[in-house]
């Protein structure tokens, strides 16, 4: 990742609840014009972030993948 951001800082923050592009530059406070070859790159792990986490929601409180624990 740009800015000396790695994979594990993104993934904590997905953990966390971050699963946008704004809210993960917001937190690691990119900044507003940065280059942006970042972007798909966040995008690509929020997907597939959301895709383990439906993958692996199989409790009865469960909606459409979301668990509200």
């Amino acid at each position: 990742m740009c800015n000396a951001i790695n994979d594990r800082q993104v993934k904590q923050a997905l953990n966390a609840g971050m699963l946008s592009v704004r809210a993960l530059r917001q937190h690691f406070d990119y900044p507003e014009k940065c280059c942006g070859k970042c972007n798909r790159c966040l995008r690509e792990m929020i997907n597939d972030h959301l895709q383990v986490s439906a993958d692996t929601c199989s409790g009865p409180m469960c909606i459409g993948g979301e668990c509200p624990a």
